[in-house]
């Protein structure tokens, strides 16, 4: 199976809306191999010939073998999340991966459960970019907005210790506003808007 292209795009001999194929040259040359894109990561690459590096998701399907690149580790990583959900075939997966303009767009988009966002990518709909933002719902956060999160809540927790409550009402007082924190650090607000939220329970 291959895993891994590095290598230069000759030209493309398939372009759909959905959907392009590339002939791929490895770097040590011989056979060039055809390796479907989507159209959005065509089009960031620009006029062949260009360099590329890519990482490969190797399938079969209908007595053919297929490769779909992907220009990063992590954009691979979250390919398998989502072709792993029902009704998610391939190709809408890597649409999906390379749609937005950053990976931290996506992850935004998921973990605020932006459905409008998600259902603009062509071949989802709002039914199915609603069931893919509940399948991915938590999945797609990486280690360092968990530990991000992480310190966020603890100096949350100890500015209201300051305030005079209790680790016990602080517990509660978070707890009562998890989501909307949640959303708040995401989003980057400081601790005395974090502060300001929490308090508006009481």
């Amino acid at each position: 199976m291959i895993g891994y292209l590095e290598g230069k795009v000759l030209g493309y001999v398939l372009k759909k809306p959905l959907k392009v194929v590339a002939v791929v040259l490895p770097k040590q040359g011989g056979v060039g191999y055809n390796v479907v894109f989507s159209p959005f990561f065509a089009r960031r690459l620009g006029r062949p010939p260009v360099d590329v590096k890519l990482w490969i998701y190797h399938y079969f399907a209908q007595n053919e073998q297929v490769l779909l690149g992907l220009e990063s580790l992590e954009k691979l990583q979250i390919f398998y999340e989502i072709v792993g959900i029902a009704g998610v075939g391939p190709q809408i997966a890597l649409n999906m991966v390379d749609y937005f303009d950053s990976v931290d767009s996506l992850k935004q988009a998921v973990e605020q459960r932006d459905v409008s966002a998600v259902a603009e990518i062509p071949g989802i709909g709002k039914k199915r970019a609603a069931r893919i933002i509940v399948a991915l719902s938590g999945k797609l956060v990486s280690e360092e907005h968990d530990l991000k999160q992480e310190t966020e809540y603890n100096l949350l927790k100890q500015a209201l210790r300051k305030l005079g409550f209790s680790a016990t009402e602080a517990d509660s007082m978070i707890k009562l506003k998890a989501s909307e924190i949640k959303k708040a650090i995401s989003e980057g607000k400081p601790i005395d808007e974090l502060i300001k939220l929490v308090l508006a329970a009481k």
